[in-house]
């Protein structure tokens, strides 16, 4: 009876040991996959008009926890204060302070990138989310 209990016991700690590694594996992937340059297909479901000079794109480093990009117009570069498999939370974005033609676009950019929380990956398409889970903005990945 005895080596049935110590067996039982040694099974359920492989068991939850083996869990718990699979679990942590599967964030690792779900970051790695973030882990690269967006470009901006579109905000609050309007198709992004592509004809500007610069397009707006999305550099997410995970190692680093930080974030680099362009608006339309300036340059961007911020950090990544959470993030998990499913939620990321982006602070301290600055910019430079060129003049640009549409000032209105590269404002609304930034502060949707600000109230940004959750993301989702579906077939190389990143779409970031609000704290009540609206989209947002939806990024292509980058060729």
């Amino acid at each position: 009876m005895k080596v049935l209990t110590t067996t039982l016991y040694l099974i359920v700690i492989f068991l939850s040991i083996s869990c718990s590694s699979y679990k942590s594996n599967q964030t690792v992937k779900s970051k790695t996959i973030l882990n690269d340059i967006w470009v901006l297909h579109s905000i609050k479901s309007k198709i992004y008009d592509k004809s500007s000079v610069k397009h707006p794109y999305l550099e997410i480093n995970i190692s680093e926890k930080k974030i680099y990009g362009n608006d339309g117009c300036n340059r961007i570069r911020g950090s990544i204060k959470h993030i998990t498999n499913k939620t990321i939370e982006f602070t301290d974005i600055a910019k430079a302070r060129m003049r640009c033609p549409n000032m209105e676009m590269t404002n609304k950019y930034l502060r949707l990138l600000q109230k940004t929380r959750y993301f989702k990956i579906q077939n190389l398409h990143l779409t970031l989310l609000d704290s009540d889970k609206n989209i947002i903005m939806r990024f292509s990945k980058a060729d």
